[in-house]
């Protein structure tokens, strides 16, 4: 019984990294890299007084 919580235990381990992996790939992709120059905060609030922002 205790090998099998710790296998359950394991495995949902190992799913979340997974996700968490694939989600940050994908939002990297997806924002074509402005989440590495401006921060994910900064680049959804578009702010106007930004100058990055504006191009």
């Amino acid at each position: 019984m205790k090998s099998a919580v710790l296998m359950t235990y394991a495995f949902l381990g190992i799913t979340m990294l997974l996700v968490l992996l694939f989600t940050m790939l994908w939002v990297i992709l997806k924002s074509d890299k402005t989440v590495i120059t401006n921060g994910s905060a900064r680049s959804q609030l578009r702010d106007p007084t930004d100058p990055a922002t504006r191009e």
